[in-house]
């Protein structure tokens, strides 16, 4: 059990009408919010263009847990941003994946996000 509102955006069509909504109300009462971005399989996809359109949106204090590393058709990558980790699911259906150390352009990003959230808390203390 969690006491804390899931706000669900479609990675195509970013934040709308209900996403505010929703956030609204979990806001009046005083609930915490997470948000998930679904539907990263689709065709056309641009997740970093919906990251950056809710944090514009919600603000910089949104930070991506974990990034998907090949959106659109053919999805099965994520980058675990907390453990610095990529994730890579088989393909048969099965659910089985494969963790490895994030390198290179990965490793990259999760230190651009860690620095910029680190930065981000020392500025509200």
């Amino acid at each position: 059990m969690g006491d804390f509102a899931i706000i669900v955006i479609d990675a195509l069509h970013g934040p709308q009408l209900g996403t505010d909504q929703v956030g609204e109300y979990a806001t009046s009462y005083n609930i915490p919010k997470m948000i998930v971005i679904n539907g990263c399989d689709k065709e056309n996809v641009n997740f970093d263009q919906v990251l950056a359109d809710v944090q514009a949106h919600y603000g910089e204090n949104v930070f991506p847990m974990t990034i998907p590393i090949d959106p659109g058709n053919g999805f099965q990558r994520l980058l675990d941003v907390l453990r610095s980790e990529e994730i890579d699911y088989k393909t048969d259906g099965s659910g089985k994946y494969t963790e490895t150390e994030a390198e290179g352009e990965w490793k990259d990003r999760v230190k651009l996000y860690t620095l910029n959230i680190a930065m981000q808390r020392k500025s509200t203390w």
